[in-house]
């Protein structure tokens, strides 16, 4: 596997995940989102387990963001979605990088014993450009060009989200135990 990944139990089995995997899983639709929400499970997990390898049956997952391409990567990596431990609450504070929708690029990540972690995504990191193309899309008025453009501009946002440091893409904070 080359890039980052993510190790995590299933049941008694330590499973290695890629982005490669997750992307095998979600497709291309919202790869952008599918990318950012791989990097928000290894900076969740990596502070909620510095040193041992997190249990999926353990993860729950508050997202402030309703997007598929998270929703897929955080049900590939830990099984949230299946397990009744993923919830979508747009009304989250902090992460409002896209004027023209009301959600949230910030999450809560739980793991054992109640431990929590606050992620919010850094301003600037996506283009402008793609929220104007996702509004064009969502208005039905999306010419072939720009369904070209939004294809490049969700391709390169994943790329480049898989590239930079964690520290680079989200804001981590320790929260007060559930």
């Amino acid at each position: 596997m080359s890039g980052p990944t993510i190790q995590i139990m299933d049941a008694d089995d330590l499973i290695t995940l890629s982005f490669a995997d997750v992307e095998k899983y979600h497709g291309q639709h919202s790869i952008g989102g599918a990318a950012l929400g791989f990097q928000v499970l290894r900076a969740a997990l990596g502070a909620l387990y510095p040193s041992i390898t997190p249990r999926r049956a353990d993860i729950a997952i508050v997202s402030g963001h309703p997007g598929n391409g998270f929703r897929d990567a955080f049900e590939m990596v830990t099984r949230a979605v299946s397990r009744g431990a993923y919830t979508v609450d747009t009304s989250r504070p902090g992460g409002r990088h896209n004027p023209l929708a009301a959600h949230a690029y910030s999450w809560e990540v739980t793991g054992a014993h109640g431990r929590r972690v606050e992620l919010e995504l850094r301003p600037g990191l996506i283009p402008f450009r793609f929220f104007e193309l996702w509004q064009v899309v969502g208005q039905g008025v999306a010419t072939p060009a720009d369904w070209q453009e939004l294809i490049q501009v969700k391709r390169s946002l994943a790329d480049h989200a898989l590239t930079l440091p964690l520290d680079t893409l989200f804001e981590v904070r320790a929260a007060t135990p559930a």
